[in-house]
This record gives C-alpha cells, sequence and structure tokens, in this order.
C-alpha cells in the first residue's frame, strides 16, 4: 500500500484497525487543505479522470498515460486518486452541475478585464477557478439544463456545460469566491 499523498509506501495500520491512507500527519493535513480548494459536491462526486495535453488537445487519460473515454463510469474516479495529478478534470453527466467557461477574460495580471467583471456580476456568488490556460474562468453551479451551449455577453463568447464533457479543473479559485457551487439557473436562462 502507498501513501494516498505522495506515494510513499505506509508502514503500518491506521487507528482503530482502519486501513492507513496516508503515510503521515503531514501528508494527511497536505490532502485536507488540498481537497477545501473544492466544493464539496465535486469533492465528494467521484466522476475525476486525469487528462494530457497532446499537441494542444485535451485528451482524458489512465494513470499510465494512455487514452480513456472520459464518458465512460468505468474510467471515473474519486478525487482522491486524481488529487496528485498536475492535469485533472471532472466529467459532466447532466445530473444537475454545470460549468460556465469563459476564455480570454482575465489580463496579464490575472485580473477580470471589464466584461468579464460585468459577467461575473450576473452570476449569483459560486466557486470560480482560473482556467489551465491562465486568462479564462470556469464558474462552477448548478443548473438544469443539457449538452452545451454557447451565449453572447458584450460580444464574448461564453460557453454553458451540462453533460457528455470533461472540464479541466486546476484548483486555482479566483480570490474571495465561496466554495460552493450556486444555482446558476436564472443568470443561464437570462444570458443574452
Amino acid at each position: 500500500m502507498k501513501c494516498a499523498w505522495c506515494d510513499s509506501p505506509l508502514q503500518s495500520a491506521g487507528s482503530r484497525g482502519r486501513t492507513a491512507r496516508y503515510c503521515s500527519g503531514r501528508c494527511r493535513t497536505a490532502a485536507c487543505r488540498h481537497r477545501k480548494q473544492l466544493p464539496d459536491a465535486l469533492d465528494r462526486t467521484p466522476r475525476w479522470i486525469r487528462w494530457a495535453d497532446r499537441d494542444g488537445n485535451k485528451v482524458p487519460v489512465n494513470p499510465r498515460g494512455h487514452a480513456i473515454n472520459a464518458h465512460r463510469p468505468t474510467n471515473w474516479r474519486p478525487v482522491e486518486d486524481v488529487q496528485d495529478a498536475d492535469l485533472r478534470g471532472f466529467v459532466l453527466n447532466g445530473d444537475g452541475i454545470v460549468c460556465i467557461d469563459i476564455d480570454h477574460c482575465l489580463d496579464r495580471a490575472g485580473r477580470p478585464q471589464p466584461w468579464a467583471r460585468a459577467l461575473l456580476r450576473h452570476f449569483p456568488d459560486t466557486w470560480a477557478e482560473v482556467s489551465p490556460s491562465g486568462n479564462g474562468l470556469h464558474l462552477w453551479g448548478r443548473a438544469q439544463h443539457t449538452g452545451a451551449c454557447i451565449r453572447r455577453f458584450h460580444g464574448h463568447r461564453v460557453e454553458v456545460y451540462a453533460d457528455g464533457r470533461f472540464i479541466t479543473v486546476t484548483g486555482n479559485p479566483v480570490p474571495n469566491c465561496p466554495v460552493i457551487l450556486a444555482d446558476l439557473q436564472e443568470a443561464i436562462d437570462t444570458l443574452p
């Protein structure tokens, strides 16, 4: 058995006869802090995958780097299985968790551009993170939505995803955003 955080061999069984998951208190604390960057609704939902950048394409992969089908439930994992991966993603399956993908909306200093600030005010406070590119945002929330749609906000593209897709997750939250998935239904419905 290996530590769920650092992959070091486990030396002993856990307390109370349970199987140990971490090699030390330091690893247990690090794993807990890392998970706290994610809302509980994502953290508890075992629909996580790893992905690799192959020629600019995000390809879902298994731990050995072989391509997989992200939409096959047998390939989904709990967050603990991918928490050490730099490139991880969450699979949307139409259960009410949605992601709003906003590309090219941050300036070089990482601040939202004026149109993006207006868009963020359009949505209720919800968990938001910087996308892997470093110049976009992912807003996560709940809504009864299916598939994908593209909307325009002040002339800029806003993508809404609810199922049939995996979304990259950086765990790099927008400062001061709540660690919850808010109800985004009305905000999505009223996008132009």
